[in-house]
């Protein structure tokens, strides 16, 4: 999948298009007992620069060459799906509105990156609407014991307060 999907785009974090099997479902209550059936999720963060389609096809074409090779029965079935939504422009009002208020607020020059997995942006740029997102957030996301810092919330509140102060939204 890398050496077929291997664009990279320095926008994004990571510049790369990433597939990751992330999920094994139980099969088996005792030790045993040889499972007759594996079942696991591929977390597939796509860059934008390829059709979802083209890269299940490509799943499916390995699926049936390994298939045929083993003799094993392989079902691929697309668990979770979301197509890119036209990205925001970097020259956007909203990216500007925002940038600015993360300079005054927090003191910090923001970059401007897109990140392979979903956010509530994908949705108003959906709809056709420029969307940007931010948040100060310690690096443990989705990891046992995740958390956020209150004042760091605080502040985030403060800079969308900014934006939305400034009534060109």
């Amino acid at each position: 999948m890398y050496k077929r999907f291997n664009a990279k785009d320095k926008l994004f974090d990571p510049r790369y298009s990433t597939f990751e099997p992330t999920k094994r479902e139980k099969n088996v209550d005792s030790v045993n007992i040889i499972p007759g059936k594996e079942v696991f999720y591929l977390d597939s963060r796509i860059l934008p620069k390829y059709k979802i389609d083209n890269v299940i096809k490509y799943v499916k074409s390995i699926s049936k060459k390994v298939a045929k090779e083993t003799g094993a029965k392989i079902e691929i079935e697309v668990f979770n799906r979301e197509d890119p939504a036209k990205p925001t422009s970097k020259n956007a009002e909203i990216v500007k509105l925002l940038s600015k208020a993360i300079k005054e607020v927090k003191n910090i020059n923001p970059k401007v990156i897109g990140i392979g997995g979903g956010t509530v942006a994908k949705y108003f740029r959906d709809i056709g609407m420029q969307a940007a997102v931010w948040a100060t957030l310690p690096d443990n996301a989705h990891q046992p014991n995740e958390f956020l810092v209150i004042d760091d919330m605080i502040s985030d509140a403060k800079v969308f307060a900014k934006v939305f102060a400034s009534g060109k939204i």
